[in-house]
């Protein structure tokens, strides 16, 4: 009996549902616009695999409509005040406990960005005119578009405090910006796995390409279940491989709708400037009471370059305070490095990479280390201009798989004059 689509699961940022190996088949050797990545096959290292995916149209927002009603109508919507075609991406995945194939879609998420201006003093505080400009262009724009636009239009000044006065502890919130991005972007990790190197395209497009009209099993079939397979001609992958449509930029935002850039406010009778929104950069000031936390960094392959994901054990400072803590990794490729860029000292009593899986299902993937495996005592330290480096047991992460970092520990601020820096990357391994 043939087994009807049935919406399997939604995750922040993601949602997937279950199709059939034919119907994919099917889909894939339509016109429609599909594009390839190319990774190393995770059980065979002389083989490699095509990782499908595209730009979603708005025909692919129904089939998940009866798992967010509320969400896929509001996005289809949107669809009317033309996006562009980055919008939203489809790519192709597989419940690998039970073998069923998975379309899973990642649609941008609707944030709004706001400029908060509070009273952290103990006395009332005077909030003079504030200098802005607005933009009303409704349509969507990049972030680069919007800095030109914003420039563009003129400055005024306007209060937005009626009565004049800030209290204690009162905050002036102002709207800038509708901004849609890619949730963490933890639905897009298979991206970030692609490709670690040029060469393993380049091998698989020279065999294909050398037998244009052979079939290739692009999902090898499986004894006892000839359904599940996907077969393509040697051409019809040359095309799919050949297109050259750009990898969504993981970072990448879009924003709609009027905005405002706010450039100074008057407070307590002097003009004081507003600095630019920039997420890339961390500024720390000591020394502090709370301390601060190990950076995470890992990287997409051996050979791209080093991306922070943050800092983990934040809450746990000192042996008494020792406690687990995670952090959900955009990029991972095997190996993630802790490195202190405070006066600080990291000590690490267990550390595991947890994966997850499209359906939801988790799998612990144990670092190389012994001294890492268990919380028994023995323990690794990350101390300044010490990083620690941790491999894990994962030969190639697989297509799909989001992945978590768990680690067991606490941190100690050691003694220090102030310190101000941004980010550096970690020294190569």
């Amino acid at each position: 009996m043939r087994r009807e689509p049935a919406i399997a699961a939604s995750q922040r940022g993601a949602s997937w549902i279950e199709t059939t190996w034919r119907r994919l088949q099917a889909a894939l050797s339509s016109a429609e616009r599909w594009n390839a990545l190319v990774v190393p096959d995770p059980y065979d290292e002389n083989s490699e695999l095509p990782v499908f995916w595209r730009y979603a149209n708005a025909r692919d927002f129904e089939p998940f409509r009866s798992l967010d009603p509320e969400w896929i109508d509001f996005d289809t919507k949107l669809r009317t005040w033309n996006p562009p075609k980055t919008f939203a991406i489809i790519y192709v995945s597989e419940n690998e406990c039970e073998g069923i194939p998975l379309l899973v879609l990642v649609p941008r998420t609707v944030h709004l960005r706001l400029l908060v201006i509070e009273n952290t003093t103990k006395e009332p505080v005077a909030i003079g005119a504030v200098t802005l400009r607005t933009q009303k262009t409704p349509n969507f724009r990049s972030t680069e578009e919007e800095g030109t636009f914003a420039n563009e239009a003129p400055a005024e000044s306007r209060r937005l405090l009626p009565a004049g006065i800030l209290l204690p502890n009162e905050q002036l919130i102002i709207p800038l910006q509708i901004v849609f991005r890619f949730e963490e972007p933890s639905g897009m990790m298979f991206l970030t796995f692609a490709e670690p190197n040029q060469r393993v395209r380049t091998r698989y497009l020279a065999k294909i390409s050398a037998a244009p009209h052979t079939q290739f099993d692009v999902e090898p079939p499986v004894a006892g279940d000839p359904d599940r397979r996907i077969r393509l001609s040697g051409q019809r992958l040359v095309n799919i491989l050949t297109n050259n449509d750009p990898l969504p930029d993981l970072s990448d935002e879009l924003i709609t709708g009027p905005s405002v850039k706010v450039e100074s406010v008057v407070a307590a009778g002097m003009a004081r400037k507003v600095r630019p929104f920039q997420p890339e950069q961390i500024v720390i000031r000591g020394p502090s009471e709370e301390g601060s936390c190990p950076f995470v960094f890992t990287r997409a392959g051996k050979n791209e370059r080093w991306h922070n994901e943050g800092v983990i054990l934040k809450g746990n400072r000192g042996a008494a305070n020792a406690g687990t803590d995670t952090r959900m990794l955009i990029h991972f490729d095997g190996r993630v490095i802790l490195q202190e860029l405070e006066p600080e000292m990291t000590t690490l009593d267990r550390a595991f990479v947890r994966a997850i899986l499209p359906d939801g299902s988790t799998r612990e993937i144990a670092a190389r280390d012994p001294v890492l495996r268990e919380v028994d005592g023995a323990v690794a330290t990350v101390a300044p201009h010490q990083p620690l480096a941790i491999d894990f047991e994962i030969a190639v992460p697989a297509p799909g798989v989001r992945y978590e970092l768990v680690v067991h520990g606490y941190f100690t601020p050691l003694p220090d004059t102030a310190v101000r820096s941004t980010v550096p990357p970690p020294s190569r391994p």
